[in-house]
């Protein structure tokens, strides 16, 4: 996804797009995601496949959280 801001209809400001915390157990995994504002707007955002960006974000929260732990990157 190019960009992961938009204007947000409620305040003006960007709005961000953040994982919806779920992943779909389809081939491939498919990750829903939101746009949510700090204002408290948020609505419903793109379901990307895996490969996208939001597998690499995901990788990077593993090897910080494999750091934490002692344990060696994959």
């Amino acid at each position: 996804m190019a960009d992961e801001t938009k204007p947000c209809p409620r305040c003006g400001k960007r709005m961000i797009l953040i994982p919806a915390g779920v992943i779909y157990p389809t081939d491939p995994p498919r990750w829903p995601h939101l746009w949510w504002c700090g204002c408290g707007h948020c609505e419903p955002g793109p379901t990307l496949r895996e490969g996208s960006r939001a597998m690499a974000r995901r990788a990077a929260w593993r090897a910080v959280w494999e750091r934490a732990n002692g344990e060696r990157s994959v």
